[in-house]
């Protein structure tokens, strides 16, 4: 009788047939899991960097705007032209940086956070095409260049025509010294009147302003006129005369740049609708950090 065969030391042993398909389909699953999973460390590091975006978003918004608003307030061209630059600067970061992200949210498929962003999107076009015609407002500075003639060129032609009265409201004639009074007084306050006049955003108080003004500027020119009938205030007439031509004509220049009133609508704009957008934009973007806070960073879940 034959002894049974001895199995080489090191061999295999024998896989019995009917586990041959079992360990197949096993293999097989294997095989597919690992095809088909995602690696948990892509999906966290994709957390992470909308997390870092998000943030980068919201600290480039609020740096635009404060760059805009800076703009609207700044009292030289200068100035104003450079927080316009840092404005723009901000925005175009914030852009690519929101085209990035909206990217990584739709490879992690995180649809509420997508539609918070675009949300925050939609409102910030509206935004930024209402700051860019509140920088062109603001670029214009008329209110400010109004402002700068009537303290200037404005006041130096007053005071050359109170100069060119002086010797005859100090004069011994006292009804030549009334009237050169009265002529002074009322130049005055169509100086006084630029002021307000500035400042003003309604068209019809400023026609009131404009109203009043003409009234002060006829006392000045009956005035003057009488003046230039007497003979010892002829010459000081004529010479008042120059200077107040010289002034209105400064006052018309005032007074059409203060019509325009750029730096009065573009600070209505900013403390309006434009606060209004922007307080809407920061909602969206801290929304959008609430839920990205809420996802789960151990295994970046979905």
């Amino acid at each position: 009788m034959s002894s049974p065969r001895r199995q080489d030391a090191g061999a295999s042993p024998a896989v019995p047939r009917t586990l041959k398909p079992l360990i197949v389909i096993l293999i097989l699953a294997t095989s597919c899991l690992a095809a088909c999973a995602e690696p948990p460390r892509t999906v966290l590091e994709g957390l992470l960097e909308s997390r870092r975006l998000s943030a980068e978003l919201l600290a480039q918004f609020e740096k635009g705007l404060e760059a805009s608003n800076r703009a609207v307030m700044a009292d030289s061209d200068q100035a104003s032209t450079a927080a316009e630059q840092d404005a723009r600067q901000a925005d175009e970061t914030l852009e690519s940086e929101s085209k990035t992200l909206a990217g990584i949210l739709t490879k992690l498929d995180y649809g509420a956070e997508s539609a918070a962003l675009k949300e925050f999107s939609s409102q910030f076009g509206e935004l930024k095409a209402l700051n860019r015609e509140t920088l062109e407002l603001a670029a214009l500075d008329t209110n400010i260049k109004a402002q700068k003639l009537s303290f200037g060129d404005a006041r130096a032609a007053a005071g050359r025509f109170a100069t060119a009265l002086a010797n005859v409201r100090t004069g011994t004639n006292a009804q030549a010294h009334a009237i050169a009074s009265d002529a002074v007084a009322a130049m005055r306050e169509i100086q006084v009147l630029q002021a307000p006049h500035i400042a003003e955003p309604q068209d019809a108080m400023m026609d009131r302003i404009e109203e009043r003004m003409r009234m002060e500027e006829a006392t000045v020119r009956k005035s003057l006129s009488t003046l230039s009938t007497m003979p010892e205030s002829r010459t000081s007439a004529r010479n008042a005369s120059e200077a107040f031509e010289a002034f209105m004509r400064i006052d018309a220049e005032i007074l059409k740049l203060s019509r325009q009133n750029s730096n009065v609508r573009s600070l209505a704009m900013s403390l309006g609708k434009k606060r209004t957008l922007a307080a809407t934009c920061e909602e969206r973007l801290r929304a959008l950090q609430q839920l990205l806070a809420k996802r789960d960073i151990s295994f970046g879940a979905r």
